[in-house]
């Protein structure tokens, strides 16, 4: 490096640039970049604030860089003549690297067969040629009904197509046929039975079937549909179908019946009378098991037919408490039922005497966090158990967001996991081993691919009082302190207020200590906010200890910055649609001490801005608002810093995370094009840019396969340091139905230019 080039990273003996720079002259600076790089350029004052920038992300070939500059600040007034100047160049070679995600057990990296969907598996089914039809219920705009093979149960065929105004909850099939029926959802609550079959799945054509909004072309017509009802209240609550007899069951809770119809032409077939129905299951002699109502308790009663009725001829209620799914050997007709309560497996012979019991009694409601496969959730969603033709068999463990495979003695085959609806993800700032999704936790070794790096340890919603279920619930500003104790964020009271957790061996430990929206812990250990008026002020409270009991103790709230009389260009938030634990505003701090505020919302002028703490004044201000170019094919073309406020997007940015002295800042960018932005913008901690990374998504190409860098919602980012290395961990909605990792790779090729320069 020649005189004037300052590496901002660790030398390297590989450096890929050589620059230097010859004298400047009133108004011009030139240098000389020997090697291509990605280059930003400004004017600071002698204080080190920049006053001006003059490009950013311009890519260079190598050879004399000449800077301009008028003598004008960013708002394009004149800067005083006596004061000293200097211009300053960013020069790299970062690239970003999209690694995938945890969280999902998918074989496929990307593309048309990976598990994901916005809900968990709420049915399967299995025939005899080694295939099995899952469903999960309401998927946004993909489709809800899905196929994988026996011999790869990784890789998954979306069957039918995307349909958001309907939840298919129930799937059952006789190897010829698949059915599945439609809960209805909010937007239409119509109900009803569909049929899938031939090679392609297509949808079947009941002799005695209707159609659905037969006006539409696509997307929300169905040309073929049996049990029709007008309510939710009509759903099926339990499918069925002979293997080998011409009937299909379809359960009414509410009507307190099973219906029975000709399984090939849709002809009504009679009912059953049984009290409030539920999961029901075929038996490999064609009689009925059913989850029902007996004497004002839940049970499991066997129905055959017997001279031309259908009478019930047993009931299972030995060690029952809440039964919620049934499953049936195709081999020896041994009967497993799901209960809720006891969040176990029972499981009885076929004259219902009982044989064996899997899983820990009570589940995750005691006992810690740890996860183990014998530890079952069943109570957190809905679950099934669905027999394959070679005895082994398929549970929904909806709290682990998994679906096991035991084999006929019990033995642990596989899982197919994928984490829907992700809307909440963090990692230990000093432990970035730990990574969480919502309340799971996972173990990452950052050594070998990004696949087979990880596994789920602990789930951190046991035996807790929190909303574990909701949208925005989970582990967040999640930090190991110097006490040697992990501490965490979570929502309280309908989102309303926040508490610190302490993440114990025992489980997650409440400290009863609450928080104002927008407070965060730092990994240090302090708590740091901002408030905003006539002026912004950011203000912190030390760790000053910890109480008898581990709480962390904080001394008095102290402003540590302040930015008086606020423009309307500034870079603080305003008018941001807040979500809470999504956007709330956050002043994260830089290793040079740089204070980073960022505004979410869709203002005019800057989004992001800097300040050093004990001043009044911004640092500096970047990401002015602007509108990105796009090519043909909706991506972006103009990487320049530039913060979007076109093309419809509604819900802009989100939040902002710093590392060492980087810092990057989210933009989900809601309705952006018609789609979402999806993008994360680096900017280095003296205002400089330094790139843009992301991949916009579009639902008609998201319907049938999962994109590399893609991501839906993705506003719960971290940013992380590994051994030297930057990473950015952030959640998706359901795109690839995992936790993404970028590696940020080459920072140590930061180099930065400076020579005297004297405005025009």
């Amino acid at each position: 490096m020649t005189r004037g080039g300052v590496r901002l990273g660790a030398i390297s003996t590989a450096a890929i640039f050589m620059l230097c720079v010859q004298s400047a002259e009133a108004g011009t600076a030139m240098l000389v970049v020997q090697q291509p790089a990605t280059t930003s350029a400004g004017i600071f004052d002698a204080s080190g604030r920049l006053v001006r920038t003059l490009w950013s992300g311009r890519p260079v070939a190598g050879g004399k860089l000449e800077l301009q500059w008028d003598g004008r600040d960013d708002e394009g007034a004149a800067v005083p003549v006596s004061g000293a100047y200097s211009a300053r160049v960013l020069a790299h070679d970062i690239h970003y690297v999209w690694e995938g995600v945890i969280g999902n057990t998918s074989s496929d990296r990307t593309g048309p067969g990976r598990h994901r969907a916005f809900n968990v598996i709420n049915d399967m089914a299995t025939d005899a040629q080694g295939r099995s039809v899952y469903v999960v219920g309401y998927n946004e705009q993909q489709p809800a009904i899905h196929l994988f093979q026996a011999a790869s149960p990784q890789r998954q065929t979306p069957l039918a197509h995307d349909d958001y105004m309907r939840t298919f909850h129930r799937v059952a099939t006789d190897g010829v046929l698949v059915y599945a029926a439609n809960a209805g959802t909010r937007f239409n609550p119509e109900t009803f039975v569909i049929a899938l079959g031939g090679r392609e799945f297509g949808e079947h054509r009941f002799a005695n079937g209707a159609a659905v909004m037969p006006a539409l072309q696509r997307g929300n017509r169905w040309d073929s549909v049996i049990d029709r009802g007008e309510t939710e209240d009509t759903a099926a609550s339990g499918l069925a179908v002979q293997r080998t007899g011409v009937l299909l069951f379809v359960a009414h809770r509410g009507a307190n019946e099973i219906r029975l119809f000709d399984k090939r032409d849709g002809r009504p077939a009679g009912r059953i009378e049984v009290g409030e129905p539920g999961d029901i299951k075929v038996a490999p002699d064609d009689s009925l098991w059913v989850i029902c109502g007996i004497a004002g308790k839940r049970a499991v009663a066997h129905y055959r037919m017997e001279e031309g009725l259908w009478v019930r001829s047993s009931v299972l209620t030995d060690g029952l408490t809440d039964p919620v799914a049934v499953g049936v050997s195709p081999l020896t007709g041994d009967v497993i039922v799901a209960d809720a309560a006891r969040e176990q497996l029972l499981a009885f012979d076929h004259n219902g005497r009982p044989l064996w019991t899997l899983g820990s009694e009570g589940g995750y409601r005691s006992g810690g966090p740890e996860v183990r496969q014998d530890r079952l959730w069943l109570s957190a969603g809905p679950t099934y158990i669905a027999f394959a033709t070679d005895g082994s068999f398929w549970v929904g463990d909806p709290g682990n967001v998994r679906n096991l495979h035991f084999s006929p003695s019990r033995q642990l085959l596989g899982q197919i996991m994928y984490l829907p609806k992700n809307y909440v993800a963090a990692v230990d700032r000093t432990d970035p081993r730990r990574v969480f999704s919502h309340f799971l936790e996972f173990r990452v070794d950052y050594s070998p691919p990004l696949q087979s790096s990880w596994t789920l340890v602990r789930n951190w919603a046991a035996g807790q009082d929190v909303d574990r279920s909701g949208t925005f619930s989970g582990v967040r500003d999640v930090a190991t302190l110097n006490n040697g104790r992990t501490y965490a964020v979570v929502l309280r009271d309908n989102r309303k207020e926040r508490e610190v957790v302490e993440l114990a061996s025992a489980g997650l430990r409440s400290t009863g200590i609450r928080l104002r929206a927008g407070e965060q812990i730092e990994a240090d250990g302090s708590m740091r906010s901002q408030r905003q008026a006539d002026s912004l002020r950011v203000l912190e409270r030390p760790l000053a200890g910890f109480a008898g009991n581990g709480n962390p103790q904080w001394g008095p709230e102290v402003e540590v910055a302040r930015i008086d009389g606020l423009q309307r260009g500034d870079p603080y938030p305003r008018n941001v649609p807040l979500v809470a634990g999504v956007n709330d505003a956050t002043t994260p701090r830089t290793a040079s001490g740089v204070l980073v505020s960022f505004d979410a919302g869709l203002g005019s002028g800057f989004h992001l801005g800097g300040i050093l703490p004990g001043t009044t004044r911004w640092l500096w201000r970047a990401s002015p608002a602007g509108t990105w170019q796009i090519d043909l094919g909706g991506m972006i073309t103009s990487r320049d810093g530039t913060y979007e406020t076109g093309r419809g997007v509604q819900y802009a940015g989100n939040t902002v995370r710093t590392s060492g002295r980087h810092i990057v800042y989210g933009y989900h960018g809601e309705a952006w094009n018609g789609g979402q932005a999806n993008q994360w913008l680096h900017f280095y901690d003296n205002g400089l840019f330094i790139g843009q990374f992301g991949r916009p998504v579009y639902p008609a190409a998201n319907r049938t396969s999962s994109l590399p860098e893609s991501a839906g919602n993705a506003f719960s980012p971290e940013l992380v340091t590994v051994d030297g290395r930057l990473y950015l961990w952030h959640n998706d909605e359901s795109v690839h139905g995992g936790v993404h990792r970028w590696r940020i790779e080459n920072t140590d090729s930061l180099v930065m230019l400076e020579a005297p320069i004297s405005p025009r």
